[in-house]
């Protein structure tokens, strides 16, 4: 069967790289962009599933973005964090553990494809002149009948939030670890070693009875990767009490989502990676960075 390839090359002086809508500093002047789309069909396993968008920088995985079909207005609302914001997808920082194990367990199907090469390109300056330019693969997106391939010249990546900043604890996450490894000593139950576990939670704002002042409250909803067991149970216990939530005045120990346009806290959801490692002790992470406008 014949493969029909759709190039198009598009040279032009552009201020946002593909993945700019994830990271902050990526303006690069007088880039280049050039496209590959092949007709082929995906299956994502998921009908609400409207295309994956795969990034790169430096020729590594860096993050992922799913797309749900937004004239499902059921689906959005019962699987999405309502907010004023219109735009709903799924975000993977691959360099975020909790974000990969989710990724790899609710996409097992996905493989990066097989990349056209497109590294050296050759074109004509001035007519005459011939000039080698150098292209590295920046984001992959597929859709449910085809996969466009974009290479960019001159674009450096860089890890910064484009959207804002994540949602963060203010206290010292080690003496919640340490309170959790304490309480997995003490019960003394027989859990596999290297057990991980990703959760997710909700940090939102409340008003107060006094000053209408907002504050940050920390809700823990459901484990997204991982199994049930005593480790678990131990767990979901200190992320619930009170203590690890809240000052003694009852203030909040969570600062919200911060967004980059205004510097307004927003409620978001954010993953919760939890480890007991080898010698039990504990490794909990929290998101690097702001991918959307909800945490999804």
């Amino acid at each position: 069967m014949k493969v029909y390839i759709l190039a198009t090359f598009l040279l032009f002086a552009f201020k946002q790289a593909p993945a700019q809508r994830y990271q902050e500093d990526n303006k690069v002047a007088e880039s280049d962009l050039f496209r590959v789309t092949i007709p082929i069909k995906n299956d994502f396993k998921d009908q609400h599933i409207k295309s994956i968008s795969l990034l790169f920088g430096s020729d590594t995985l860096r993050l992922a973005t799913v797309r749900p079909d937004s004239t499902d207005s059921s689906y959005i609302q019962n699987n999405f964090l309502q907010s004023a914001f219109a735009s709903k997808n799924r975000f993977y920082d691959l360099g975020f553990e909790a974000d990969y194990y989710v990724f790899k367990n609710n996409y097992p199907q996905i493989q990066v494809p097989k990349t056209p090469d497109a590294r050296r390109m050759k074109f004509a300056v001035n007519g005459n002149i011939e000039t080698i330019k150098h292209y590295s693969i920046s984001e992959i997106r597929m859709y449910t009948d085809s996969t466009t391939f974009i290479y960019t010249h001159g674009y450096k990546w860089n890890e910064k939030s484009y959207f804002g900043f994540p949602a963060k604890y203010k206290e010292n996450l080690e003496d919640v670890e340490d309170q959790i490894s304490r309480d997995m000593k003490s019960s003394h139950s027989d859990v596999s070693i290297d057990s991980v576990l990703v959760y997710e939670a909700v940090i939102s704002l409340t008003e107060t009875e006094i000053g209408r002042t907002r504050e940050e409250e920390f809700e823990l909803k459901r484990l997204l990767f991982g199994r049930e067991s005593a480790f678990s149970t131990v767990v979901e216990k200190n992320l619930k009490a009170r203590k690890i939530n809240y000052y003694n005045d009852g203030k909040s120990k969570w600062t919200a989502a911060i967004l980059a346009t205004s510097g307004r806290p927003f409620e978001s959801k954010i993953k919760v990676y939890v480890r007991l490692n080898k010698d039990r002790s504990v490794t909990i992470k929290l998101p690097r960075m702001l991918g959307n406008f909800t945490g999804d």
